[in-house]
């Protein structure tokens, strides 16, 4: 598998290979956005683009994963694992990351990748805190 930092060419694949993107055109403009700004990173095997991942250092300007999303044939292979643990690799610790309280795969996803629940938010989503999590 490769990871490297995701380009305008990869745009297409990176939006197919992302089930949201079908239907949000805000995650659309996300993506551009991070390729843009050098923050999207996707995962390749025999070439082909099977996941990606967002980072921001907005987070009280600390290393933030914002986003992970693997194409649906390739989940269960460690593409997600590999793009966390390159983003680890990257900044270091600490680092940090969220999902809703009703995700439980990303949950289980952050967890299996070293990350611990530090605290949450509510009212960003009704009825679903946000989770946030440090590693």
């Amino acid at each position: 598998m490769q990871i490297r930092t995701a380009n305008e060419t990869d745009f297409s694949a990176l939006v197919a290979l992302d089930e949201y993107a079908q239907t949000s055109l805000a995650r659309i403009n996300e993506i551009r956005a991070a390729i843009e700004r050098g923050m999207c990173w996707c995962a390749l095997i025999a070439g082909e683009v099977v996941g990606y991942r967002i980072d921001s250092s907005n987070f009280f300007h600390r290393p933030f994963l914002e986003l992970v999303t693997v194409k649906w044939a390739a989940r269960g292979t460690g593409v997600a694992s590999a793009l966390i643990a390159h983003f680890r690799e990257q900044h270091g610790a600490p680092v940090f990351s969220s999902c809703n309280a009703s995700n439980a795969p990303a949950q289980r996803m952050l967890v299996a990748a070293g990350f611990r629940i530090c605290g949450y938010i509510e009212g960003l989503d009704d009825g679903d805190p946000e989770v946030i999590y440090r590693a």
